[in-house]
């Protein structure tokens, strides 16, 4: 059991295999059981840790785990246990990781107001937005986005090895995710072409190997965002490019028509192997925190 700042956590989690009870989740404890007590013939092994605050999570197994850590009686109201997951946003390694990460995303982004959207770029050390390139906006970094709710959210290029996506974070970019960075005031520009009111979340991924037999079930990348306002029929398209930078677009069109995407921009999409490239200056390298 691990005890930190988000509370009790076991190393990790189990997802019970029997149809019935499909999508739950359960603390694991040292012999390789449930807290509940089912039994390992029950369960597959679920990668992200168990801290009993999802959705599905067992409500048993979330007292037991908290009892066992001094803290009976302290489990956290639902919908506590959105922030705290998103530490896992880039890449995950399943499907069922995939959905709890798109939940997690829509809770914390979903029926807020936009009010203010900053974009952290690479910095040329002089005043022109290299990033504005017509109908996209190339970022070098990531953006911010400020809530009415106070809060402010990041998405910002993610990579460790061979695996890379966007990753979203509280808080702003600097100084906890980049060492240094160019930070461009983009609200205006926001408010004149993207969403006001986050209505509805989408989220896309695509998969970090070819997928077998038409369906991935491998490791999978966050290819990116829609953030729909359906009041002003407005969206921003939020994605990572080969190049590994952030684009924004507010056509879904032109998106499109850069490879990102097929339908409806959902499910699980391939890596635009054919998108476009973009003429942009001989670029210092890129600086961050890698969490």
């Amino acid at each position: 059991m691990i005890i930190d700042t988000d509370g009790p956590w076991t190393s990790a989690a189990r997802l019970v295999t029997d149809r019935e009870q499909s999508g739950q989740e359960h603390g694991v404890t040292d012999d390789g059981g449930t807290f509940c007590g089912l039994s390992p013939s029950q369960v597959d092994v679920y990668r992200h840790p168990f801290n009993g605050r999802g959705r599905a999570d067992c409500r048993t197994c979330t007292r037991r785990l908290y009892k066992a850590a001094g803290l009976a009686g302290q489990e956290p109201p639902p919908g506590a246990w959105a922030h705290s997951l998103l530490r896992w946003t880039a890449w995950v390694t399943n499907g069922a990781d995939a959905t709890m990460v798109t939940d997690a995303v829509r809770e914390v982004l979903t029926g807020r107001a936009i009010t203010g959207a900053r974009y952290a770029d690479l910095d040329y050390e002089h005043d022109m937005p290299y990033w504005h390139e017509g109908d996209r906006d190339v970022v070098g970094h990531g953006l911010e986005l400020d809530l009415d709710d106070g809060t402010t959210w990041s998405v910002i290029w993610e990579q460790r090895g061979s695996s890379d996506g966007l990753g979203i974070w509280a808080g702003p970019l600097m100084p906890d995710r980049l060492r240094l960075a160019r930070i461009w005031n983009v609200t205006r520009h926001w408010r004149r072409r993207g969403p006001r009111m986050i209505t509805e979340v989408e989220v896309f991924w695509w998969p970090q190997q070819p997928p077998e037999n038409g369906s991935p079930s491998g490791p999978l990348s966050l290819g990116g965002l829609v953030l729909h306002d359906f009041d002003r029929d407005r969206r921003a398209i939020v994605v990572i490019d080969q190049w590994f930078d952030v684009r924004v677009y507010f056509s879904p069109r032109r998106a499109r028509r850069d490879g990102y995407f097929s339908g409806n921009y959902v499910g699980f999409v391939t890596t635009p192997a054919s998108a476009p490239g973009h003429s942009r200056p001989n670029r210092p390298a890129k600086s961050r925190v890698t969490a």
